[in-house]
């Protein structure tokens, strides 16, 4: 479902359009836990019964539909702990 959301925001951004994702993170598996990311993470799931997803999510998922120099760019000095932002260009 996700990828299939990206793969048609690709096909309806202008040749060279970029897509960004601001989003507030889970921790990522590969790091240690982090109270305030996962705390953050949980209320959206109890408030909307949806997930978060990770940055590496997104970069996945825009790779797959076929964005060109996907990026996640650093937030945390701009932002909540646990926001990210990736872009990816329209390669088309």
């Amino acid at each position: 479902q996700n990828r299939e959301l990206f793969r048609r925001s690709r096909h309806a951004l202008a040749a060279k359009g970029i897509l960004a994702v601001l989003d507030t993170s889970p921790s990522e598996t590969s790091e240690s836990p982090d109270l305030f990311k996962d705390a953050v993470s949980l209320l959206f799931h109890i408030n909307t019964g949806t997930q978060s997803y990770t940055p590496s999510d997104c970069i996945r998922w825009m790779k797959a539909a076929g964005f060109a120099h996907v990026t996640e760019i650093e937030l945390e000095s701009k932002s909540a702990p646990g926001d990210f932002m990736v872009t990816g260009e329209n390669g088309n």
